[in-house]
C-alpha cells in the first residue's frame, strides 16, 4: 500500500514538471508565431514601388518563408500534446490530469460473452462522456475497462482518465456511474458502482450458514444490521462454499478494522462467527446460483491482508 502511494506521488511530481516544460514550449511557440506575424506585417508594409527586381524577389522569398513558418507553428499550437506518466497521471496541453479507478459489480461472473460486451460498452461510455464534456466546455473524461479475474470475476474496472486534480473521486464515481447505468441499466447486469479503495481488506466467515436466501445487497444489509460497529467497504459480500454454501466473504474499510473483526468475530443470525483473512483462490458461490461447484479447497489464516 505504501509503495503504491509513493509511486503515485512520484507520478504526480513528474507530471507537474512535465507540465511546466510543456507550458514553456507552448510559450516559445506563441512567441515564434507572433514574430512571424510581425515579420509578415513589416514585409507587406515596405514600399515596393522603388525596389529593383532583385529586391522584390528577396522580399517575396522572405514573405513566403515567414508565412510557411507561421503555418508550421500554428499547426504545432493546434496539436494537443498528451503524455502519460505512469498509470495515474496525464499531461494534456500543459495541464496535469489524474486517473480515477471505478469498480462496477456485476450480477454474475463475466464469461467470454460478457467480456466481449464489456469492450463494446467502452465506446458507448466514452461517447456519452465526450458529449457531456463538450456540453460543459470541459476536457472530456476517457475510460478504459477490463474484467476482474479469479475471485473478482464478477467485477469490471473502469479507469477514468483526464480528471482534473481537484475533482473528488466520489464525484467522478457518481458521474461515471450515471453513464454506466445508461449503458448497462437495461441489461440487469449492473449490481453497484464504487471508487476503488486500495485500503479495503477482504475477510471470510467460513462457517456462517444462512437460513434465508439473500442477494448480495441483502447480505450486506443483514451483516451491517447485526454489526453496526463494523466499517464495511463498498464491495458487496458474496456467499461462500465448496460443495454447498457455508458462509460468506465481505470487505472491511482497512487492515486495522480487519484485525479488530478477526479478533472479535462477527454476529450472524444471532450467533458470533469466526472470521479470517480471505484466501485468494478460495471457492465461493454467487448469490444467484444454487448448484454445487465441487472440489472444495481449504482455507488458511494468513497474518497479512491479501493484495486486491
Amino acid at each position: 500500500m505504501e509503495r503504491k502511494k509513493r509511486e503515485e506521488e512520484e507520478h504526480k511530481e513528474k507530471a507537474e514538471k512535465l507540465a511546466v516544460q510543456t507550458r514553456a514550449v507552448r510559450e516559445e511557440q506563441i512567441k515564434a508565431r507572433d514574430a512571424c506575424e510581425e515579420s509578415i506585417r513589416e514585409l507587406v508594409a515596405r514600399d515596393k514601388s522603388k525596389m529593383k527586381a532583385k529586391e522584390l524577389i528577396e522580399v517575396g522569398q522572405k514573405l513566403k518563408e515567414a508565412e510557411e513558418m507561421k503555418r508550421k507553428v500554428e499547426k504545432e499550437l493546434n496539436t494537443q500534446l498528451e503524455s502519460s506518466v505512469g498509470k495515474t497521471r496525464q499531461v494534456v496541453a500543459g495541464e496535469v490530469f489524474k486517473t480515477v479507478r471505478v469498480v462496477m459489480g456485476h450480477m454474475q461472473p463475466l464469461d467470454a460473452k460478457g467480456r466481449g460486451e464489456l469492450e463494446g460498452a467502452v465506446g458507448k461510455v466514452n461517447n456519452l462522456l465526450r458529449m457531456k464534456g463538450l456540453a460543459e466546455d470541459k476536457t472530456p473524461w476517457v475510460v478504459t475497462a477490463e474484467g476482474g479475474k479469479g475471485s473478482w470475476d464478477d467485477e469490471s474496472y473502469w479507469e477514468v482518465k483526464k480528471v482534473k486534480e481537484e475533482v473528488d473521486p466520489v464525484e467522478v464515481c457518481g458521474e461515471v456511474g450515471k453513464v454506466l447505468v445508461a449503458v448497462f441499466g437495461r441489461t440487469g447486469d449492473m449490481l453497484n458502482v464504487w471508487v476503488e479503495d486500495k485500503k479495503s481488506v477482504k475477510l471470510l466467515a467460513p462457517a456462517a450458514p444462512s437460513k434465508v436466501a439473500r442477494g448480495r445487497k441483502g447480505l450486506a444489509e443483514a451483516i451491517q444490521g447485526e454489526n453496526k460497529e463494523i466499517r464495511l467497504a463498498k464491495r458487496f459480500p458474496k456467499l461462500w462454499g465448496a460443495a454447498r454454501v457455508t458462509g460468506f466473504s465481505f470487505d472491511v474499510a482497512d487492515n486495522e478494522e480487519a484485525k479488530r473483526v478477526i479478533r472479535n468475530g462477527i454476529m450472524w443470525e444471532g450467533h458470533r462467527r469466526k472470521v479470517s483473512y480471505f484466501e485468494q483462490g478460495a471457492p465461493y458461490r454467487p448469490a444467484q446460483k444454487v448448484a454445487g461447484t465441487g472440489g472444495g479447497v481449504g482455507f488458511r489464516y494468513p497474518q497479512k491482508p491479501r493484495e486486491q
